[in-house]
């Protein structure tokens, strides 16, 4: 049994003292790459979601009033009752329920409005997980060419310490971008969301059991 410790204790001491080091570095090496591809990716899918959120906006502001009108109708007049056929075209939730409300029996609405905020908390989810993972991926590609911008300090190598600085703050930055921007959609986003699943609940109260003839 000794004689198996000291072999391994004579084992480990022939290992090169920067092998450890250079099989560390060798690995996030590579891995460098796919961070960098991941974060591009991630910044043309945060452009794709601005976008969309602009063209939202202004489908919205275009026909926030007819929502608000029938809105304000129903809380004057509580006695009120519509069909499903006459919510107001609108984006977001309230045209997915809309069309789910007329195809729907009366008992079944609850049901449409619980499937309705699901389908608006699962839309959500790709910019959450975008504003959390874009600033650790970013943070990666920050600390992954630390390592040969060192070896390049070691060895008097300054043009390529200032190479592989540039990609640990360009990685960053983007990282932080797309993290923010992200974030922001997403708050935007939800509180649109929760505004039209409020403003639905409260015209569902309103609905008639029977669709016009």
């Amino acid at each position: 049994m000794h004689r198996g410790r000291h072999l391994a204790t004579f084992g480990i001491s022939m290992i090169h003292p920067d092998f450890l080091p250079e099989l560390l570095l060798e690995i996030t090496t590579v891995l460098l790459w796919p961070v960098i591809g991941v974060l591009l990716v991630a910044l043309a899918a945060t452009g794709v979601y601005m976008g969309g959120l602009v063209s939202e906006w202004v489908a919205r502001c275009r026909r926030c009033g007819v929502i608000r009108k029938l809105v304000d109708s129903l809380k004057t007049n509580p006695e009120k009752r519509i069909y499903p056929t006459d919510i107001p075209h609108f984006p977001g939730p309230i045209a997915q329920a809309r069309a789910e409300l007329s195809a729907s029996a009366h008992l079944a609405r609850n049901k449409v409005i619980d499937d309705v905020q699901l389908h608006a908390d699962h839309k959500l989810i790709p910019l959450e997980l975008a504003s959390r993972l874009g600033p650790m991926f970013g943070l990666a590609g920050t600390l992954i060419p630390l390592g040969p911008a060192l070896r390049s300090l070691s060895s008097g190598n300054v043009q390529q310490l200032a190479s592989n600085l540039v990609v640990a703050f360009g990685t960053t930055v983007l990282g932080l971008i797309i993290g923010g921007t992200c974030f922001a959609i997403k708050a935007i986003r939800k509180n649109w969301y929760d505004r039209d699943i409020n403003n639905l609940e409260f015209i569902t109260e309103h609905l008639k059991n029977n669709e016009k003839s």
